[in-house]
């Protein structure tokens, strides 16, 4: 819960019962309490300001079907040539969420005494087709703009850091031309623009082209 509580960017309560250990034996005994904070929570969020995602070469099973390379409208997530692990932390904001801790408190209740810890997290706003990526061990990433909110028909930026090499690829409402600064090269096709991006720092600029330009 504290590694959650650092990088998790969510709302969270834990509930730690001091001499209980890992058991199922007392079924719904906190739920009238959890149904009582769950409640109280927003809709569930499926077009996050924030993602942050991490895959591990280790647990890939493709022998079950099982692999996993997205999140939200980050997507199609692979790993570079030799690379263990990835991950990518993308925002589409240049603040910080709001973090408001509670202050632990103790309790008991049918199950015994408890600690109580949490924390209350207000995600900042989206700003207009912008994004800050910070990327580790990915040769390959796909951003779904439409679900970002993006309009293809405005300048869009994409910033950040990447410690490999980068094919990435923006999927959207793109049709016309498009010019491109900040990469190695890029392609543009109808519905995408792939950017080829070195590792280190990049500031990439997609900026349509007028028809009479």
């Amino acid at each position: 819960m504290a590694r959650y509580a650092a990088v998790g960017h969510g709302t969270y309560r834990y509930l730690l019962y001091l001499d209980r250990t890992h058991e199922t034996t007392y079924p719904g005994a906190t739920e009238p309490w959890i149904l009582s904070w769950l409640k109280g929570l927003p809709p569930r969020q499926t077009n996050p300001v924030r993602v942050t995602y991490r895959i591990e070469r280790s647990f890939f099973q493709p022998s079950f079907g099982i692999t996993y390379s997205h999140a939200y409208w980050a997507q199609q997530l692979d790993l570079a040539p030799g690379a263990t692990a990835g991950v990518i932390d993308a925002s589409r904001s240049t603040a910080s969420a709001h973090t408001a801790r509670l202050q632990t408190t103790y309790g008991a209740d049918q199950l015994g005494p408890y600690r109580l810890e949490g924390a209350d997290v207000t995600p900042p706003s989206a700003v207009s087709n912008f994004v800050e990526l910070k990327l580790s061990g990915l040769g390959h990433a796909l951003l779904d703009t439409r679900q970002m909110g993006w309009s293809s028909a405005a300048p869009e930026e994409i910033t950040g850091t990447s410690d490999t090499p980068l094919e990435l690829v923006l999927s959207g409402n793109y049709a016309g031309k498009f010019s491109v600064t900040g990469a190695t090269s890029y392609t543009v096709t109808p519905g995408s623009v792939t950017i080829q991006l070195a590792s280190g720092q990049f500031d990439v600029k997609v900026t349509p082209v007028s028809a009479g330009a």
